[in-house]
């Protein structure tokens, strides 16, 4: 599990099985993006599965779910199956929609802070919001 920021984790199914060690974390929040199921008590949960552009709705949900958590002072841990795609790249697509930073900045700090990251950004197809200057070199990205 790493944080991404102050308030943001990533991890996989196996990390986030443990809620007593999430909660010792200071998670308030658990965001699973990935079909399987888990079973908390106290720590608030949301199950919201996406996985391609077919399912770009339920990834506004997700970040909904993180932006309301983060707003009212929680801790979010974002979790998928192993916790180097979905994951990262839901993280990713906050920084970049609800925090603001531009898709370099995002990209950096989920890379940096997950290095195992494998963030698909043609997962997110026409969701994403280039600037012009970030659409001239939209390659690097990729």
């Amino acid at each position: 599990m790493d944080f991404v920021t102050d308030d943001i984790a990533i991890g996989d199914g196996v990390e986030a099985e443990d809620e007593k060690m999430v909660m010792g974390l200071g998670i308030t929040h658990v965001l699973n993006v990935h079909p399987m199921k888990m079973d908390y008590k106290k720590v608030c949960y949301a199950r919201i599965p996406w996985h391609d552009e077919e399912n770009l709705k339920r990834l506004d949900e997700a970040l909904d779910f993180m932006d309301k958590a983060l707003k009212n002072g929680g801790k979010v841990l974002v979790i998928c199956g192993a916790g180097f795609e979905r994951s990262p790249l839901t993280v990713f697509a906050y920084l970049h929609r609800k925090r603001g930073l531009c898709i370099g900045d995002a990209l950096d700090i989920v890379r940096t802070k997950r290095p195992q990251s494998d963030i698909h950004l043609s997962w997110l197809g026409g969701w994403l919001n280039f600037t012009p200057e970030e659409s001239l070199n939209y390659r690097r990205y990729f």
